[in-house]
């Protein structure tokens, strides 16, 4: 159980998540993202960026097909025990061999404490797992959880695997690319974290409630609580548990004749 948020009646809205999405009018170098040749420490990469890559608006191709690794990493962009939600939209064109394929995936740095998706024309390989999949066909991969804990992979919003551990390092990468023989299409690619408290409160129904609203995560529990005073540490349930669904969720009070009411949200 971890609580996620407390608001006092009437405060005004906290920070929710910060996302980095990849757009597709400019490749991703443009993006602050940093090509895998740009690393002395990786003499074998070769790829040249508009040779492996190129964009049209609506998504990036990645066409190494007779090329060497051709990979981009974001840098610094999470730290521990923050939820975070990382999605992305693609499909395979074609694949070499058995073991290249297009990946995208969480580092401690480049290639340290990885963990990583491998999409190949027929399967997924997540770490050693193999997943049977037409990946010529787009899917939506998710991987939801929290930095330095668990988390859970899905295919589609179904879920594939849970309680995978997920490892924490001052220096996390998101990072995503290709081995040659292989060639792939995106057209999502976003990387979400929940900086702090993602709870908002609203006066509504002509100042006579309010509404308690959060960002969730999917396959997560919350219950909202409610007390009238700080001096005691008596927390009432208001209402049953809600299962979370990625979208941002919202409780209806009605608080007219109490002149203070605060609120919390706990997530299991």
């Amino acid at each position: 159980m971890r609580i996620i948020a407390a608001i006092l009646f009437a405060v005004s809205a906290a920070r929710g998540a910060d996302c980095n999405r990849l757009n597709f009018s400019s490749l991703p170098s443009a993006q602050g993202w940093i090509l895998s040749t740009n690393r002395p420490s990786s003499p074998l990469v070769r790829a040249i960026e508009t040779n492996a890559f190129a964009v049209d608006g609506t998504k990036l191709v990645i066409n190494t097909v007779g090329q060497e690794t051709a990979a981009y990493g974001l840098f610094g962009l999470t730290v521990s025990n923050q939820p975070f939600t990382l999605t992305f939209r693609a499909r395979v064109l074609e694949t070499i061999g058995d073991y290249h394929n297009f990946y995208v995936g969480l580092s401690g740095g480049w290639r340290s404490s990885w963990y990583y998706f491998g999409v190949r024309t027929n399967s997924v390989l997540l770490q050693s797992d193999i997943h049977l999949i037409d990946a010529t066909q787009f899917h939506t991969y998710r991987l939801e959880g929290i930095m330095g804990g668990m988390a859970r992979w899905y295919v589609d919003d179904v879920v594939m695997v849970e309680d995978i551990p997920i490892d924490y390092d001052n220096g996390n990468v998101v990072y995503f690319g290709s081995t040659y023989g292989n060639r792939a299409e995106i057209t999502q690619l976003d990387f979400c974290v929940r900086r702090g408290p993602a709870i908002s409160p609203r006066i509504a129904c002509s100042g006579s409630c309010i509404e308690v609203c959060w960002d969730s995560l999917t396959n997560r529990f919350y219950q909202v609580h409610y007390r009238s005073s700080l001096t005691t540490n008596q927390w009432a349930p208001f209402g049953m548990p809600v299962n979370g669904n990625g979208e941002k969720i919202c409780l209806t009070d009605t608080v007219q004749g109490r002149p203070t009411r605060f609120y919390r949200v706990v997530e299991f």
